[in-house]
């Protein structure tokens, strides 16, 4: 990354590693095998120029870097089970990029009224995303709708707090005792 590195996290066993930055990118970089890795990166190179982290034990390498963000990425949660990567920022957007298509961005998702989305977790199992943003909200995201979405808008539909199919709000009082739910104007069937 060219500045701060705001996340890390692993996904698949500890196969991939995700990164988020100051400079407006999602990367994902892949374990090597153990005979594959390379001496370690000179103390002297700059972290601009590094293309892999090394460790005493492992290399991961570089796959790719995805943009799409237009401000700070500052969280990213992995969605093995749809092969997704999921990431949010400071431009009040969560991202999906498609793992295995060198991050192609697959979905763009709105719903705040805020200057940033700060975290995210996946539920793998069911295909949630959580996010929390600096309005006191928290947002349960569906995934696989924002998939389908794609499928039916075409290349990286946005889904707003007016038409974000799959998506809950909560807010999130400093009362640790009252969680509510932002009710939404779609009827109830």
């Amino acid at each position: 990354h060219d500045g701060v590195v705001f996340s890390c996290r692993f996904g698949g066993n500890g196969e991939y590693l995700a990164s988020t930055g100051d400079d407006r990118t999602v990367r994902l970089w892949k374990r090597n095998d153990a005979d594959c890795i390379s001496p370690a990166i000179s103390r002297y190179e700059s972290a601009a120029q590094a293309r892999s982290i090394v460790d005493s034990r492992s290399q991961y390498t570089l796959l790719w870097t995805a943009y799409g963000h237009t401000a700070r990425v500052w969280d990213c949660a992995f969605a093995s089970s749809l092969g997704m990567l999921v990431s949010c920022g400071e431009d009040s957007t969560v991202r999906m990029w498609d793992v295995a298509n060198g991050g192609q961005s697959v979905a763009t998702m709105k719903g705040f009224n805020c200057l940033s989305v700060w975290s995210i977790d996946v539920d793998d199992a069911e295909a949630l995303a959580i996010t929390g943003g600096n309005d006191g909200s928290a947002k349960i995201w569906q995934l696989e709708d924002q998939i389908f979405l794609t499928s039916d808008c075409g290349d990286d539909p946005v889904s707003s707090p007016e038409n974000a199919p799959g998506m809950r709000s909560f807010l999130l009082p400093r009362d640790e005792t009252i969680v509510a739910e932002i009710p939404t104007d779609e009827p109830e069937e």
